[in-house]
């Protein structure tokens, strides 16, 4: 029997690192309280964006403002209508809470790979990113992959994941073709338990659409089957002729994954209380000696065509 959270998750796949910046807000602990600490978010997936390290520090109240710092650069510029060009100064904003000066690598049984510092993340200013160092990592299924993250001020973090092995889909148990109106089904091969379904429908290959129909995301424990509700919205049912072209997708989460995005969301943004001595564990998964979480999916998908 199937086990459905039926709460809405966001899309993985190009956008989780958005995901793992929600709620990921600056933290100011009073001096007395204060442990330095680093906040990270690490997932990997051989199907999804490049691997980034995104990290964040954590400061006291009483400190200088944690809001930013003014720094000048220099910034070329081109106008496209009149062709001039130059150089010109340019103030922006530096947050306080990134860190631009870690060690950061990740390392499996055959080899390893450096990571730089690449500018704050596009998701939230006040997070790091960090990017590998060179071209041609991509995190591989089945592999146990190890992080380490060090600071000249004596911060250390350290992470371990297990990237999944794909949950393959198995075509042959989706029709070809589906009805709006009934029932989908979907199965895979088992990998780690914890699995997100994700049904959206495929502007790539779409014609014609159905102006009312139903993107799905839903999480399935220890289970490889799924029997999804019908796709259409019943005050807006298509008309006949329509059609449209769906991606189906399945993706298996490592615990790590799983636990920080799905089963506890609200330790995103309320790991402060376990700062100031009001909470019993850190929100910390796969991530020794910080906050945050160090986490692994691989995903499948397949193309089916629904009509009324």
């Amino acid at each position: 029997m199937n086990f459905r959270a039926r709460q809405k998750w966001p899309m993985w796949l190009p956008v989780l690192l958005s995901v793992a910046c929600q709620g990921w807000e600056p933290v100011l602990v009073s001096s007395g309280e204060f442990e330095p600490m680093l906040n990270v978010v690490a997932v990997l997936s051989p199907d999804g964006p490049e691997v980034t390290v995104l990290i964040q520090q954590i400061l006291p109240m009483e400190g200088p403002s944690g809001t930013g710092e003014i720094r000048i650069d220099t910034v070329w510029y081109e106008d496209w209508v009149t062709g001039d060009s130059s150089y010109f100064l340019q103030e922006y904003e530096v947050s306080r809470f990134e860190v631009n000066d870690a060690v950061v690598s990740m390392a499996w049984a055959d080899s390893s790979v450096d990571f730089a510092y690449a500018g704050a993340s596009a998701q939230n200013w006040h997070m790091s990113r960090y990017r590998p160092i060179g071209a041609g990592f991509v995190p591989r299924g089945g592999v146990t992959y190890q992080l380490s993250i060090n600071t000249p001020g004596g911060l250390a973090v350290t992470g371990s994941t297990t990237v999944p092995r794909t949950a393959r889909m198995i075509a042959s148990y989706t029709p070809d073709t589906l009805s709006a109106s009934e029932p989908v089904p979907l199965a895979w091969e088992a990998s780690t338990g914890f699995y997100q379904i994700n049904l959206n429908y495929d502007f790539n290959l779409e014609t014609e659409r159905f102006w009312c129909i139903r993107d799905v995301q839903e999480v399935v424990l220890d289970d490889t089957t799924w029997l999804g509700e019908p796709l259409v919205v019943p005050e807006c049912p298509p008309a006949p002729g329509d059609f449209i072209w769906y991606t189906m997708s399945v993706a298996a989460l490592d615990s790590n994954y799983y636990r920080y995005f799905i089963r506890d969301p609200g330790e995103r943004s309320n790991f402060t209380f376990f700062l100031l001595g009001e909470g019993d564990e850190a929100s910390a998964y796969g991530i020794e000696g910080g906050l945050g979480v160090f986490g692994a999916y691989r995903s499948d998908a397949l193309v089916r065509l629904v009509v009324p």
